[in-house]
């Protein structure tokens, strides 16, 4: 029996929902982004707030949006202000290329009536919009919580509550994305979630 690995489409068909939120690199698009450039620069702007932090993620005992939040965690405003100013000067700089997941794509543009649709991404908005607007599909999101518009990044739920309409059960809601993060961000608070693994195959095919 060949197993045929079921599309957003197909999932929503049997699961309804109402509000679908999208993470957006490496599930709509794949920013590829250098980021030799953001590791440098984070050592030289956040290691001398705390060199452990920064250590622990050169020895991978944490992922980078594990040391942001941590960061943020113990530090607050003041490693926030300097993280959120570090990505809009990386994304801003060391953008490359921008791939889409046509597939999405095709199925955000097909469907911007239907679902109210939104982004919680570890990106910045600046970027996020930027990319919509080449793609012609400024206006369809309603909101986008980045690191411009959240304290923490996922999978805190801070991106939820910033998206979330009031007096929509979690049960109308759809989380989709690519990674460990999404998934535990949704787990987190409360929402069903939907796996893309788009770029990982496109990724191994190459």
């Amino acid at each position: 029996m060949v197993f045929t690995p079921m599309t957003l489409p197909g999932y929503l068909a049997r699961h309804p929902k109402t509000h679908l939120i999208f993470d957006f690199d490496e599930t709509l698009f794949w920013l590829v982004l250098d980021w030799d450039r953001f590791f440098e620069a984070m050592e030289k702007e956040l290691a001398p707030l705390d060199r452990t932090l920064y250590d622990d993620l050169a020895a991978q005992k944490r992922s980078l949006t594990g040391t942001l939040n941590a960061y943020v965690e113990t530090y607050g405003i003041k490693a926030k202000q300097i993280i959120t100013n570090m990505s809009v000067r990386f994304e801003e700089a060391h953008l490359q290329d921008v791939i889409p997941n046509p597939a999405l794509v095709d199925f955000v543009s097909a469907h911007r009536d239907k679902y109210r649709m939104s982004i919680w991404t570890s990106n910045t908005s600046r970027i996020v919009e930027k990319v919509l607007e080449e793609h012609k599909l400024s206006g369809v999101f309603s909101r986008v919580a980045s690191q411009l518009e959240v304290m923490m990044l996922k999978p805190y739920g801070d991106g939820f509550r910033y998206l979330a309409q009031s007096g929509v059960p979690k049960n109308r809601y759809l989380m989709i994305g690519n990674s460990k993060a999404d998934a535990e961000a949704a787990k987190a608070v409360g929402i069903d979630y939907f796996h893309v693994d788009y770029f990982t195959k496109k990724t191994q095919a190459d």
